[in-house]
């Protein structure tokens, strides 16, 4: 058996674009106002779900967002508390040496 690739195109349509609003016209009886009024009905159900698609998606980079400030804020801790231990050895050492060699 012979495998054979094959191309497959898909198209989407969304939004306004997705229904036919002439054959809903016709089929449904629609004046012109009616269908004009669907076509607005449609646009903004469109937009509210988009709109309420942003909004979950703000959520989710808020909280991102929230977990990387801490994740840095924990690291310049511990490099604050790091370079002062640092800090605090070089003295003791330096203080060490001076005291004995006992510098007069």
């Amino acid at each position: 058996m012979v495998s054979v690739p094959q191309k497959v195109e898909l198209k989407f349509d969304i939004g306004e674009h997705a229904a036919n609003y002439d054959d809903m016209a016709k089929s449904e009886h629609l004046s012109a106002i009616e269908l004009e009024v669907r076509k607005l009905v449609d646009i903004v159900r469109d937009i509210r779900s988009q709109q309420q698609y942003l909004r979950e998606r703000e959520v989710s980079f808020r909280d991102i967002s929230d977990s990387t400030n801490s994740s840095v804020m924990w690291w310049s801790f511990l490099q604050t508390i790091v370079l002062i231990g640092s800090g605090a050895w070089q003295v003791y050492q330096l203080k060490t040496i001076f005291n004995a060699k006992k510098w007069d």
